[in-house]
């Protein structure tokens, strides 16, 4: 972890959750935290501040859920949802993702984009509660990630990687609170992730050399049921 002492991160969705841990962690290591919520304007008005920046490490962590169907329901209501999630969860993303990179050209360092997914980018789980495109913006965001990749070869950039953990925390996609999803772990005896856990997976990949890319990685907890 020596070698990003001293250097920036920018972190969406920082503010409660895995984005909080994955703040707290780089701050014990040395790495300086620019801590956003869900809105890319506020990295926009912090470019100049950033240009001198070495070694920039962007992880995508904001995403929305929100409990409702698609089929059914107020039309302009859905449609307000269905857009809030997709902005969020996947424009969002890559915007953000495309202003950090121009930022790492120009620092000419070695850089990491880290995106966190969900286990809903593999399966959909049938769940008791309505996840709208939710799902969908994660498989968007597992697709983007491998052409980002492919982007980065292509302009013969070895200085940026481009890395994703996949958790498998799901009641993010329905809404749910942290005590109401509690209860339902407990009520049907299913384990769950705590957001460390997750953070812990983010430090491991700014451990490996800069040679290796973390194209996907999986985390469970022991005994998970999907």
């Amino acid at each position: 972890m020596e070698k990003w002492f001293g250097k920036t991160a920018i972190v969406t969705g920082a503010s409660a959750g895995i984005g909080e841990a994955i703040v707290k962690d780089f701050a014990k290591h040395g790495i300086n935290v620019i801590a956003l919520a869900r809105r890319m304007e506020k990295l926009e008005a912090l470019q100049e501040e950033l240009k001198e920046a070495k070694g920039k490490i962007l992880v995508n962590n904001a995403a929305v859920g929100i409990s409702s169907a698609i089929l059914n329901g107020d039309d302009d209501d859905v449609d307000d949802k269905i857009m809030s999630t997709v902005n969020t969860n996947f424009v969002g993303l890559v915007r953000m993702t495309r202003k950090a990179y121009k930022l790492m050209v120009k620092a000419n360092d070695y850089s990491i984009l880290i995106n966190i997914e969900s286990v809903v980018s593999h399966i959909v789980p049938f769940t008791p509660f309505d996840t709208n495109v939710y799902s969908g913006t994660k498989f968007a965001v597992r697709s983007v990630t491998e052409t980002l990749r492919h982007e980065l070869i292509k302009n013969e950039n070895l200085k940026v990687r481009v890395c994703v953990t996949v958790e498998t925390e799901i009641f993010g996609a329905g809404g749910w609170t942290e005590e109401s999803a509690k209860d339902f772990l407990m009520k049907y005896e299913m384990p769950a992730l705590k957001s460390s856990d997750v953070s812990q997976t983010v430090m491991f990949m700014l451990m490996l050399p800069y040679t290796v890319d973390i194209t996907e990685m999986i985390v469970k907890v022991v005994g998970e049921k999907f």
